[in-house]
């Protein structure tokens, strides 16, 4: 690792961590089905309207049929309707005490980190991970008992793990998201209230990032999920693309993959090397250039080179790009 203030080096970490996905108690997931079949009973109007909704319901991820409340069985999987790498798909708001500051959005999965706000009164180091599946992508989880519905839509504890606490809800009638609260004092209405603040949009937000890198130091790896700043400006500011040659099942499998980005202000290390023309350190597998105008490159990776890949690295602040591999 380089010699890099904790803060700067968090960075990258933040997007390979992720909270457990470890299954206990009861699965929720056939609560989707319960849903399911209330929106088919709101929508059966008619012979015409009946055809349509058996053409849309053959065509969905999930299809539902309704269960106990507090006892749900997995759905069988179904074809995933990706979010969009390039589109926030949702705005995430302050709540609970924490306040939103890192976005990742992938095909599969959208998720945020959130931290404790000033003056909130959380214990040290408090932090929720909100994800958002895409209609299909549900990864089965387990229940333990059922809280107050948010919005007439039904919201789940799940089995407790590591002093945090996670829940589980419905964001809307064909999609599913967790909250996991890590912090000592974490309570099941803390993580109901930050999922209050989600909100799935109207329209897609597009997402983009300031800087561009080369094909060639990356082989055919894509962008398969996207990281960039959301709420209250932050410092340090920074924005990251993960590279793979498939698109991650759930944050849990981004762990190992090639994270490049750009973080401002540049950390206060001292150079040790030249890459592509620019002051440089490194670390082996994560390497930080100094770019100028107070940005700095950052690479992470064990399956590519992160030199070949930091030689590459192109800032582009006043026109941000959605295809940064060049």
């Amino acid at each position: 690792m380089s010699p890099e203030p904790e803060e700067y080096a968090g960075l990258l970490k933040a997007l390979r961590e992720t909270p457990d996905q470890s299954p206990a108690g009861v699965s929720i997931d056939r609560a989707m089905r319960d849903g399911r079949r209330t929106v088919r009973r709101r929508r059966v109007l008619g012979g015409a309207a009946v055809v349509a909704l058996i053409a849309a319901v053959s065509a969905t991820p999930m299809v539902l049929h309704a269960v106990r409340a507090d006892r749900v069985q997995p759905a069988a999987p179904g074809q995933v309707v990706p979010f969009g790498i390039w589109s926030r798909a949702f705005d995430v708001g302050s709540a609970g005490g924490f306040t939103p500051r890192l976005y990742t959005s992938a095909n599969r999965w959208q998720s945020v980190k959130l931290v404790a706000a000033d003056n909130s009164g959380l214990a040290p180091g408090a932090t929720a991970v909100a994800t958002m599946y895409a209609p299909g992508a549900w990864p089965g989880v387990t229940g333990e008992r059922r809280l107050d519905d948010i919005d007439g839509r039904p919201v789940y504890l799940l089995a407790r793990d590591h002093g945090g606490v996670r829940i589980a809800f419905r964001y809307s009638d064909t999609g599913w998201a967790t909250v996991q609260d890590t912090g000592t004092d974490a309570t099941p209405e803390r993580a109901r209230h930050v999922a209050e603040g989600i909100q799935l949009r109207a329209k897609p937000a597009p997402v983009t990032v300031p800087f561009s890198f080369g094909r060639s130091a990356v082989e055919s790896d894509e962008v398969v999920a996207v990281a960039e700043p959301h709420g209250s400006p932050v410092s340090p500011e920074s924005y990251s693309v993960l590279l793979g040659d498939a698109d991650p099942v759930d944050p849990g499998a981004i762990g190992s993959l090639t994270t490049v980005g750009v973080v401002r202000p540049a950390p206060s290390v001292k150079p040790t090397m030249t890459i592509g023309g620019h002051p440089a350190t490194s670390g082996g597998s994560d390497v930080t250039v100094f770019l100028g105008e107070s940005w700095a490159g950052t690479v992470w990776s064990i399956s590519k080179s992160p030199t070949a890949i930091a030689a590459t690295i192109k800032l582009r602040p006043d026109a941000p790009v959605n295809d940064p591999i060049r």
